[in-house]
């Protein structure tokens, strides 16, 4: 009931009582009500207890007091402060600003990830270049398996030799960080000193450094200068041009490591093509030689046999 309906309901009903003869003697806690002539009610005195009464159930709009209804999703309870109790809402978040009006401080940050403690991580072990030995197997013409190695001590024509004993073995380092199963170059430690790669030379007695089948063609084992992997022969400083003074042209990375440390080379061709090579070691000349076709080879320079290359680390 509205709180002007209700105060008059309740003069209403004091109305009998307020007049009379007891009442009327107006006692001294009483307030006067001044007469208005043109009216046709009386001058009704109201104690102060009942104007009291009458007022306590109409809310103040100036005065903070009790709980107010929460709105939907929160519950609403009184927390005092100076003036009057604030409703806070439980169950939802406070804002910061209703945290400033009670006098408290802003919220701690809300992070929308979880924390984690941070843990430090092993670094990568750097790559490192192997170093070692070339090992050279191949079976001879009765069939039996000859060992030996890549030698350190070039021939008159500047090209490495056979040797059965690592006492006089050629000590290398592959060249394989970064190369990512790609070609790359073998640099030889206690080799030629002015040619300090082992690669590919162009053969003497080729019309053309291409090779392949149906050609005798090929390419020595010596001491290089360094070309970029996957380059076509390019004439610049090698082994055989310094003993000779011949110009030849050249090819470092050539080499690629495979499964059980198995050595190969590949030979490209000035067109860029790779064709099936084999190598070969060839006694006549006590050193190494790569070739396209092992027939054409054999029949052009006599006996040749297939020789296995492998990396021994050292």
């Amino acid at each position: 009931m509205p709180a002007l309906l209700r105060l008059c309901v309740l003069s209403a009903l004091s109305l009998p009582f307020l007049l009379s003869p007891a009442v009327l003697a107006t006692p001294s806690n009483a307030a006067s009500i001044p007469f208005n002539p043109n009216s046709a009610i009386p001058p009704v005195p109201i104690v102060g207890n009942q104007l009291q009464s009458a007022t306590k159930s109409i809310p103040s709009l100036n005065r903070r007091s009790g709980t107010v209804p929460a709105p939907p999703g929160g519950k609403s309870v009184p927390v005092p402060v100076a003036g009057g109790n604030v409703p806070v809402l439980l169950g939802r978040r406070e804002t910061n600003a209703q945290r400033m009006k009670r006098g408290l401080g802003p919220k701690k940050p809300n992070y929308a990830y979880p924390k984690r403690a941070l843990h430090p991580r092993a670094s990568p072990a750097p790559c490192t270049n192997p170093t070692g030995y070339v090992r050279a197997v191949y079976f001879d013409g009765q069939g039996k398996e000859v060992d030996g190695y890549i030698g350190f001590a070039p021939n008159d024509f500047g090209e490495y030799p056979f040797t059965p004993t690592r006492t006089n073995a050629l000590r290398v380092q592959l060249n394989n960080c970064g190369a990512n199963g790609g070609p790359f170059d073998i640099s030889s430690l206690n080799g030629i000193p002015n040619e300090p790669f082992l690669g590919l030379i162009d053969g003497f007695s080729n019309e053309t450094p291409t090779l392949g089948p149906g050609s005798f063609n090929y390419a020595y084992i010596g001491g290089t200068s360094q070309t970029p992997p996957g380059s076509v022969p390019l004439v610049q400083s090698n082994s055989f041009t310094d003993a000779t003074n011949l110009p030849e042209a050249v090819e470092s990375a050539v080499w690629e490591l495979g499964q059980g440390n198995v050595l190969t080379a590949a030979w490209v061709n000035p067109d860029n093509s790779i064709p099936p090579e084999v190598l070969l070691y060839v006694p006549s000349a006590g050193t190494f030689t790569v070739t396209g076709d092992l027939a054409e080879f054999r029949d052009t320079f006599g006996p040749a046999y297939p020789i296995t290359f492998s990396f021994v680390p050292a």
